[in-house]
């Protein structure tokens, strides 16, 4: 996200900011801590794979509203 101006740019909150006002936002540090928390909630279900991919689906479909594009989950 610091980095990449094509993801930079898709994070409303985030891309007018520089890499330094990015690195003291705590927004930007909720969304990650949002992320990992998301991560660790598949790791946990790993073993029911209906549930992952209802997390994920459920996940994915609140993210439509921000245009947010597949390639930016790689």
């Amino acid at each position: 996200l610091l980095e990449d101006p094509d993801v930079k740019g898709t994070f409303m909150d985030f891309r007018d900011k520089t890499a330094e006002e990015l690195r003291a936002s705590t927004a930007l540090r909720s969304h990650v801590l949002r992320v990992m928390g998301a991560v660790e909630k598949v790791v946990a279900r790993m073993d029911s794979e209906d549930k992952v991919v209802t997390l994920l689906h459920d996940l994915g479909q609140r993210h439509v509203v921000y245009n947010a594009r597949p390639e930016f989950l790689d």
